[in-house]
């Protein structure tokens, strides 16, 4: 069965602390200057390294065909179904999400007051919360419909330490002192039509958080089940915090080449003489040990990374 997935940032990676730096950089100038052998206090090579860091981040996450950074997303799920009374048999057996590894921590808090209006929340306590984390109010009804005031796609937007949590969007409704809030993965199902339902982690469904999988339980059973033909949302956060030391290296080695290359004909294989005199022979063709932009030893560090492209 084929299902197709249509998904949306709903936060995005966030800015490093330097102006001039990329939010998707893979590494930093401190670690590059290390590497280069740089005394901090150099600057006049900070405009080309900051650009070849960005640029190589770009160029790895491309070839990787994803994103590392850790963001927060919303993946709507369509199954494949025929035509009327729009039952298929079977179903999606897992659910592959777009962007992996899952963050799948799920904190459970109860609201320490009573709030009236604004995205401001109250709460004793806020170990665990993260800015970015999809948050949601579930029904007191197991596999009900999520409490009425609470908009689908919020997220954590800023937290005061055992005080308070500020949402990406203002709640619609009252929410009574002791209303319980669930912090980390959503997963609701709409069926039929206009019927909202969250399925509760650990007891509808369990998570692979390496595989970027959704696993179905069989509410009678507790072993794996397929999932239903039907449209299924699931927010999340995904990606690495910290980068992987793998691809780290391999951004580190392209940076590396390219300062010690800097200014020079990369195919240019060798001249007789300095200053121009003399003959000057050049690769022709790709250079050897090269796929692409990368080296052998750097494609060998990302491809464990990459993701296959299918359309």
């Amino acid at each position: 069965m084929s299902i197709e997935i249509i998904t949306t940032v709903l936060v995005a990676a966030a800015a490093a602390a330097s102006p001039a730096a990329g939010a998707y950089d893979l590494t930093d100038m401190a670690t590059v200057l290390d590497e280069l052998q740089i005394p901090p206090n150099d600057t006049k090579s900070r405009g080309f390294l900051q650009r070849g860091i960005t640029q190589v981040s770009d160029a790895i996450a491309r070839h990787c065909n994803r994103v590392f950074q850790v963001e927060t997303l919303r993946d709507n799920c369509y199954p494949e179904r025929d035509a009327y009374p729009y039952q298929v048999p079977g179903g999606v057996w897992p659910l592959q999400l777009m962007r992996w590894p899952i963050l799948p921590a799920l904190v459970t808090l109860a609201t320490a007051g009573d709030t009236r209006s604004g995205a401001t929340l109250p709460f004793t306590n806020t170990a665990g919360l993260m800015v970015g984390m999809p948050v949601h109010a579930p029904s007191s009804v197991p596999g009900g419909a999520p409490t009425p005031g609470f908009p689908h796609d919020a997220t954590v937007a800023s937290i005061i330490a055992n005080e308070s949590v500020t949402l990406s969007f203002p709640i619609t409704q009252d929410v009574p002192e002791g209303t319980t809030v669930k912090f980390g993965p959503r997963v609701v199902v709409t069926d039929p039509p206009g019927t909202y339902t969250d399925l509760i982690l650990g007891t509808d469904y369990t998570i692979d958080a390496d595989a970027g999988w959704l696993i179905r339980l069989n509410k009678w059973t507790g072993y794996p089940a397929k999932w239903d033909p039907v449209l299924t949302v699931v927010r999340y956060q995904a990606g690495y915090n910290p980068i992987p030391a793998g691809i780290v290296d391999a951004a580190l080695r392209v940076i590396t080449t390219r300062n010690d290359a800097r200014g020079r004909d990369p195919y240019l294989r060798s001249r007789d003489q300095p200053g121009g005199l003399g003959s000057e022979t050049y690769w022709i063709g790709g250079l050897p040990g090269v796929r692409g932009m990368f080296t052998e030893e750097v494609a060998d560090l990302l491809n464990p990374y990459r993701v296959p492209v299918v359309r």
